[in-house]
């Protein structure tokens, strides 16, 4: 494939993990913001609003079929984790303010805000925030050391063609099955090959790099292991 392929498609991944980011963590939670807002002083306003956010958070349907699409093409870098917390961060900071700025209204409007609901739910989406913190601070790393494949065919015959390229390279390694499918593990170079089915005819491929593990070895398996 060409450099300037590459270069192209590594460009368009970085613009469609940005817009769900953007949509899913600034966009559509600042108009459930501005939803809450308008249901104290503008009421006839709060449908449009809601409307908004519902149309934002379905654009990001067509960028993720993209980046699932380009996946069945090459090896990409497991992005969608990443964005999706990125994404779970932004909604809640900014869910969290809405719902202050709403109590601070309410009280302005001589409303009451002191609904038990009110407080739960604050307190749910901080809960929320500490559960994707702890979650993004084990799992960042192996993020960027992960790369995804889709392959359009069974998973004996995905794993068959992954055993034949490295036996034909002649590199050790230990299979074994796990709960969701096979694992390849290439123990000498820090190496890890999950295959999962997920269809009858449709397989997805995970190489992750473990923590010390041989970039340049994983980046040579990635251009031997092929399926088209």
């Amino acid at each position: 494939m060409p450099v300037i392929s590459i270069a192209a498609q590594f460009k368009d991944l970085g613009r469609e993990r940005l817009w769900i980011e953007l949509a899913l963590g600034v966009i559509a939670p600042g108009f459930l913001a501005g939803m809450m807002m308008t249901y104290v002083v503008a009421h006839p306003l709060f449908p449009v609003f809601m409307a908004l956010a519902i149309i934002t958070a379905l654009s990001v349907l067509w960028p993720l079929k993209k980046l699932h699409q380009r996946s069945y093409e090459a090896w990409q870098p497991n992005t969608i984790p990443k964005s999706l917390v990125v994404s779970a961060f932004g909604m809640i900071y900014i869910t969290e303010v809405g719902i202050f700025s709403v109590v601070m209204l309410s009280l302005y409007q001589g409303l009451k805000p002191d609904n038990p609901i009110t407080f739960g739910v604050a307190a749910s989406l901080v809960i929320a925030l500490i559960a994707v913190t702890a979650y993004n601070d084990k799992n960042k790393n192996r993020f960027d050391r992960t790369h995804r494949h889709m392959v359009k065919d069974g998973a004996s015959n995905v794993s068959g063609r992954v055993k034949s390229t490295l036996d034909g390279k002649g590199h050790q390694y230990v299979l074994s099955h796990t709960s969701t499918g096979t694992r390849i593990d290439l123990s000498a170079h820090g190496v890890k090959i999950d295959m999962r089915p997920v269809s009858s005819n449709s397989t997805e491929v995970m190489m992750e790099i473990t923590e010390g593990g041989n970039n340049t070895f994983a980046q040579g398996l990635m251009t031997d292991i092929h399926f088209r």
